[in-house]
């Protein structure tokens, strides 16, 4: 029954106006426990609500779950974080509590496939304000979320040639992306254990 994109938007339609806000309340999810890869979820947003209101209601779930986990971060400190992110992933993402950590930060977030996840944790124990965690996450995820919901888009209006190219432009992007991940890496040094240390806790 739910085999065909008609039959699969009928069924999200007989949610009403709760649609977009269970789906966002899907995105915001996914990034606070990872239930399902969001790559996954970007796709299923452009491919029932079409590309721009899928970007939206992407854009809005993905900006309340980063920030749900870096206030969980800031309030529980280290010790959730280090419990969440395994050691290696944690010491390698730890570049974000550097001076130039800000706009490390806003590359890593439009990486596609980078763990956006565990770098909102990661970023409520640096000094970041709010402020400009909001605006790096929000503005880091957008290109990469328009991506994903006009490949849904696309699915979903049947443009089969157009959703070839958008998947030829992802490959394009992840191999790109890969390539500068690691030539970021290796222009960011790694910080010491004593500067790992001195991420503030929920007690500092």
């Amino acid at each position: 029954m739910y085999g065909s994109p008609r039959a699969i938007r009928a069924f999200v339609a007989d949610f009403g106006a709760w649609a977009p806000l269970i789906f966002i309340g899907l995105q915001a999810l996914q990034v606070v426990l990872s239930p399902i890869p969001g790559e996954a979820t970007g796709v299923l947003g452009g491919y029932l609500f079409g590309t721009w209101l899928g970007l939206l209601y992407s854009t809005i779930g993905l900006t309340f779950g980063s920030a749900l986990a870096f206030g969980l971060a800031r309030w529980l400190g280290l010790r959730l974080v280090r419990r969440i992110i395994p050691t290696a992933a944690y010491e390698r993402l730890s570049i974000v509590a550097r001076p130039q950590g800000t706009a490390v930060a806003l590359i890593l977030f439009a990486i596609p496939g980078f763990p956006k996840d565990y770098l909102s944790y990661l970023l409520g124990l640096t000094p970041i304000s709010w402020g400009s965690f909001l605006l790096v996450s929000t503005l880091g995820l957008i290109p990469g979320t328009w991506l994903l919901s006009a490949q849904g888009g696309a699915a979903g209006n049947n443009q089969y040639g157009f959703l070839l190219v958008l998947v030829a432009l992802a490959v394009a992007v992840a191999i790109l992306s890969w390539f500068y991940r690691r030539r970021l890496g290796e222009c960011v040094p790694r910080p010491s254990g004593h500067a790992l240390q001195n991420f503030p806790t929920a007690d500092e």
